[in-house]
């Protein structure tokens, strides 16, 4: 593992922090709920670094995380609003 490449992949996520936050919260309606999902994103993220591809954005990857997580979220619930 490349800890300098790890170490700059998690320095771009969290200097990204507030954007991602807000862009979870705008999805869900519930500060405590958007803070959980991107915890749990944060976790992902970090165990699966090794997804990034050299050539892909490390914010832009760590986006499609948080899409996944909130299509799970809202999976967890009942679908939503399914009619």
């Amino acid at each position: 593992m490349d800890e300098g490449r790890t170490s700059g992949i998690l320095q771009r996520l969290l200097e990204n922090e507030s954007a991602f936050r807000q862009f979870v919260r705008r999805r869900v309606g519930d500060e405590v709920v958007a803070e959980d999902i991107l915890q749990q994103s944060l976790i992902r993220a970090v165990e699966r670094h090794h997804s990034l591809r050299n050539d892909e954005s490390a914010v832009a990857w760590f986006y499609r995380i948080l899409r996944h997580a909130l299509v799970d979220y809202y999976r967890s619930r009942g679908g939503g609003s399914s009619s």
